[in-house]
């Protein structure tokens, strides 16, 4: 499993990854090249002569949005394994050190169900809730599984190889990564329909046990 960390902001590590979003001209304008101009209609009268406001078309952007939020999307390619996990979930539990975590995480299905979008929101201590990672799964033919991970501080991390597996509770993952100079080992897996454990490891050599940092479920907000 390979992972790739770039900063948008300067070195600083971390384990997640980033999504940008480009804007066609044409699409702002109207406007595009070698496109012949429509011949004038002599009996048109235009806005500028009546003073009128052309109204802009119309767009439904609900019923769109809810086609692409279908399970549907996925459910013949390579990622209908996140099926299970579409919706919203929250965790309030604690690191093995102690330290105490709320998150609430939203996965939805990204464009023409090539992608899934995870968002996770959490907050330090009492203070405000935040969205730290914005992260794209999706699936390249030579590198398996891949997510692009896009963090609060500006950080950019790709993830290769994340591995898909059947439990004994239901479909799951496993991941690798390296921020710094740590190891990480992470696994989701589907208990029911309304819940996900997910656990963590560390190490910083290959010779070393995986020493595990959390062990804790993610029950679904949204049904």
């Amino acid at each position: 499993m390979k992972q790739h960390v770039s900063s948008l902001t300067g070195p600083k590590p971390t384990r997640w990854l980033a999504f940008g979003l480009l804007i066609s001209v044409s699409a702002i304008t109207g406007w595009s090249l070698g496109a012949a101009e429509a011949p004038e209609d002599p009996g048109a009268q235009s806005t500028a002569d009546t003073g009128a406001v052309a109204e802009p078309a119309k767009v439904d952007l609900e019923s769109g949005r809810a086609a692409n939020l279908s399970p549907d999307a996925l459910a013949d390619g390579p990622l209908a394994p996140y099926i299970p996990f579409l919706g919203t979930w929250e965790i309030s539990h604690q690191w093995k050190d102690g330290t105490p975590i709320w998150s609430l995480n939203e996965f939805e299905i990204g464009p023409g169900g090539n992608f899934v979008i995870a968002r996770t929101f959490t907050r330090d201590g009492d203070g405000q809730v935040y969205e730290r990672y914005h992260t794209y799964f999706s699936h390249d033919e030579e590198k398996g599984m891949v997510s692009h991970g896009f963090t609060y501080d500006g950080t950019v991390s790709i993830v290769e190889g994340i591995e898909s597996f059947e439990g004994e509770t239901g479909p799951g993952f496993t991941s690798y990564w390296s921020p710094g100079s740590a190891q990480i080992k992470q696994t989701v897996e589907m208990l029911d329909a309304d819940s996900y454990r997910w656990r963590v490891w560390t190490r910083t050599e290959d010779s070393q046990p995986w020493a595990e940092i959390m062990d804790g479920v993610w029950k679904r907000k949204d049904g």
